[in-house]
Protein backbone atom coordinates (compact mmCIF):
# COMPACT_ATOMS: atom_id res chain seq x y z
CA UNK A 1 0.00 0.00 0.00
CA UNK A 2 1.26 3.54 -1.08
CA UNK A 3 2.08 6.31 1.32
CA UNK A 4 -0.66 9.04 0.47
CA UNK A 5 -1.93 11.87 2.21
CA UNK A 6 -5.61 13.01 2.23
CA UNK A 7 -7.04 15.76 4.18
CA UNK A 8 -9.26 15.46 7.38
CA UNK A 9 -12.76 16.04 5.57
CA UNK A 10 -12.85 12.78 3.22
CA UNK A 11 -15.57 10.93 1.48
CA UNK A 12 -15.93 7.58 -0.23
CA UNK A 13 -13.77 8.32 -3.33
CA UNK A 14 -10.81 10.56 -0.86
CA UNK A 15 -10.43 6.96 0.48
CA UNK A 16 -10.26 5.07 -2.30
CA UNK A 17 -8.05 7.72 -3.87
CA UNK A 18 -6.04 7.95 -1.21
CA UNK A 19 -4.89 3.99 -1.87
CA UNK A 20 -3.57 4.83 -4.99
CA UNK A 21 -3.76 2.50 -8.12
CA UNK A 22 -5.58 0.19 -5.96
CA UNK A 23 -9.12 0.06 -3.84
CA UNK A 24 -9.02 -1.22 -0.72
CA UNK A 25 -10.57 -4.78 -0.53
CA UNK A 26 -13.70 -5.57 1.43
CA UNK A 27 -14.52 -9.13 2.40
CA UNK A 28 -17.52 -10.14 3.25
CA UNK A 29 -17.83 -13.82 4.60
CA UNK A 30 -21.36 -15.22 5.24
CA UNK A 31 -23.48 -18.23 4.94
CA UNK A 32 -26.60 -16.22 3.64
CA UNK A 33 -26.45 -15.33 0.16
CA UNK A 34 -28.76 -12.88 0.48
CA UNK A 35 -26.73 -11.33 3.23
CA UNK A 36 -24.02 -11.28 0.72
CA UNK A 37 -25.61 -9.39 -2.09
CA UNK A 38 -26.80 -7.20 -0.03
CA UNK A 39 -23.52 -6.04 1.77
CA UNK A 40 -22.27 -6.07 -1.36
CA UNK A 41 -24.77 -4.05 -2.89
CA UNK A 42 -24.27 -1.68 -0.17
CA UNK A 43 -20.68 -1.54 0.40
CA UNK A 44 -19.99 -1.02 -2.91
CA UNK A 45 -21.30 2.59 -3.16
CA UNK A 46 -18.15 3.35 -1.12
CA UNK A 47 -16.20 2.90 -3.96
CA UNK A 48 -14.32 -0.20 -2.33
CA UNK A 49 -13.94 -3.81 -3.53
CA UNK A 50 -15.91 -5.61 -2.25
CA UNK A 51 -14.57 -9.77 -2.31
CA UNK A 52 -17.20 -12.69 -1.07
CA UNK A 53 -16.95 -15.97 0.77
CA UNK A 54 -19.33 -18.13 1.89
CA UNK A 55 -17.95 -20.16 3.97
CA UNK A 56 -14.43 -19.32 6.56
CA UNK A 57 -12.58 -21.62 4.49
CA UNK A 58 -12.96 -19.70 0.99
CA UNK A 59 -12.40 -16.26 3.10
CA UNK A 60 -8.86 -18.12 4.54
CA UNK A 61 -8.08 -18.86 1.40
CA UNK A 62 -8.70 -15.41 -0.09
CA UNK A 63 -7.00 -13.76 2.98
CA UNK A 64 -3.94 -15.59 1.90
CA UNK A 65 -3.69 -14.96 -1.95
CA UNK A 66 -5.17 -10.86 -1.58
CA UNK A 67 -4.70 -7.88 0.49
CA UNK A 68 -7.39 -7.21 2.81
CA UNK A 69 -7.82 -4.34 4.12
CA UNK A 70 -11.24 -4.97 6.28
CA UNK A 71 -12.84 -8.72 6.97
CA UNK A 72 -16.57 -8.56 8.24
CA UNK A 73 -17.77 -11.59 8.69
CA UNK A 74 -20.94 -13.11 10.34
CA UNK A 75 -20.74 -14.97 13.39
CA UNK A 76 -22.60 -18.44 12.82
CA UNK A 77 -21.51 -20.30 10.03
CA UNK A 78 -21.27 -24.13 9.38
CA UNK A 79 -17.99 -25.46 9.76
CA UNK A 80 -15.87 -22.74 11.49
CA UNK A 81 -17.55 -19.84 13.18
CA UNK A 82 -16.68 -16.12 13.23
CA UNK A 83 -15.33 -15.85 16.25
CA UNK A 84 -12.61 -18.79 15.36
CA UNK A 85 -11.89 -16.91 11.57
CA UNK A 86 -11.32 -13.85 13.42
CA UNK A 87 -8.67 -15.50 15.33
CA UNK A 88 -6.69 -17.11 12.86
CA UNK A 89 -6.91 -13.67 10.71
CA UNK A 90 -5.24 -12.46 13.58
CA UNK A 91 -2.58 -14.37 13.70
CA UNK A 92 -1.95 -14.70 9.95
CA UNK A 93 -3.07 -11.36 8.90
CA UNK A 94 -2.87 -9.24 11.71
CA UNK A 95 -3.08 -5.87 9.76
CA UNK A 96 -6.22 -6.72 8.31
CA UNK A 97 -9.29 -4.73 10.28
CA UNK A 98 -11.90 -7.13 11.55
CA UNK A 99 -15.49 -6.60 11.85
CA UNK A 100 -18.02 -9.18 13.44
CA UNK A 101 -21.54 -9.39 11.99
CA UNK A 102 -23.87 -11.61 14.29
CA UNK A 103 -28.13 -11.42 14.24
CA UNK A 104 -27.68 -13.43 17.47
CA UNK A 105 -26.67 -12.63 20.80
CA UNK A 106 -23.88 -15.07 21.79
CA UNK A 107 -22.20 -13.74 24.27
CA UNK A 108 -19.33 -16.12 24.88
CA UNK A 109 -18.96 -16.32 21.30
CA UNK A 110 -18.56 -12.64 20.89
CA UNK A 111 -16.43 -12.79 24.05
CA UNK A 112 -14.04 -15.47 22.47
CA UNK A 113 -13.85 -12.90 19.02
CA UNK A 114 -12.82 -9.75 21.10
CA UNK A 115 -10.25 -11.43 23.35
CA UNK A 116 -8.85 -14.04 20.55
CA UNK A 117 -9.72 -12.01 16.92
CA UNK A 118 -9.11 -8.75 18.38
CA UNK A 119 -12.15 -7.61 16.44
CA UNK A 120 -12.61 -3.45 15.78
CA UNK A 121 -16.16 -3.66 15.71
CA UNK A 122 -19.25 -5.84 16.61
CA UNK A 123 -22.25 -5.41 14.04
CA UNK A 124 -25.88 -6.09 14.31
CA UNK A 125 -28.21 -7.94 12.04
CA UNK A 126 -29.85 -5.96 10.61
CA UNK A 127 -27.42 -2.95 10.17
CA UNK A 128 -28.25 0.40 9.23
CA UNK A 129 -26.73 1.13 5.77
CA UNK A 130 -25.80 4.28 5.78
CA UNK A 131 -24.16 3.49 9.24
CA UNK A 132 -22.29 0.88 7.94
CA UNK A 133 -20.69 2.56 5.04
CA UNK A 134 -19.71 5.83 6.73
CA UNK A 135 -18.06 3.14 9.71
CA UNK A 136 -16.53 1.63 7.31
CA UNK A 137 -14.91 4.83 5.08
CA UNK A 138 -14.07 5.98 8.67
CA UNK A 139 -11.86 3.16 9.64
CA UNK A 140 -9.89 2.85 6.21
CA UNK A 141 -9.58 5.90 6.45
CA UNK A 142 -8.03 5.68 10.28
CA UNK A 143 -6.26 2.31 8.49
CA UNK A 144 -4.63 4.11 5.88
CA UNK A 145 -3.14 7.06 8.47
CA UNK A 146 -1.72 4.37 10.88
CA UNK A 147 -0.22 2.64 8.05
CA UNK A 148 1.24 5.86 6.44
CA UNK A 149 2.19 7.02 10.17
CA UNK A 150 4.32 3.67 10.26
CA UNK A 151 5.83 4.35 6.81
CA UNK A 152 6.72 7.55 8.07
CA UNK A 153 8.32 6.26 11.12
CA UNK A 154 10.43 3.94 9.13
CA UNK A 155 11.59 7.01 6.91
CA UNK A 156 12.48 9.08 10.03
CA UNK A 157 14.13 6.10 11.38
CA UNK A 158 16.75 5.49 8.67
CA UNK A 159 17.03 9.12 8.09
CA UNK A 160 18.26 9.18 11.27
CA UNK A 161 20.71 6.70 10.83
CA UNK A 162 22.23 7.87 7.94
CA UNK A 163 22.97 11.62 9.78
CA UNK A 164 24.52 9.46 12.92
CA UNK A 165 26.46 7.76 10.07
CA UNK A 166 27.40 10.88 8.20
CA UNK A 167 28.12 12.32 11.85
CA UNK A 168 30.61 9.35 12.56
CA UNK A 169 32.50 9.67 8.85
CA UNK A 170 32.69 14.46 9.23
CA UNK A 171 34.05 13.28 13.02
CA UNK A 172 37.01 10.78 11.66
CA UNK A 173 38.04 13.45 9.00
CA UNK A 174 37.93 16.12 11.27
CA UNK A 175 39.90 13.81 13.80
CA UNK A 176 42.41 12.97 10.35
CA UNK A 177 43.34 16.46 9.87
Amino acid sequence: MPVATISNTYSSTAVVEAYSDEKPIVLVVDDEISILNALKRSLGKTGVEVVTANTAADALYILENTEVSLLISDMRMPGMDGADLMSKVAQESPDTIRFLLSGHSDMEATIRAINEGHIHQYLTKPWNDVELRALVETTLHTHLLEFNNRQLKQELMLKNRQIDELKHLLKQKEGES
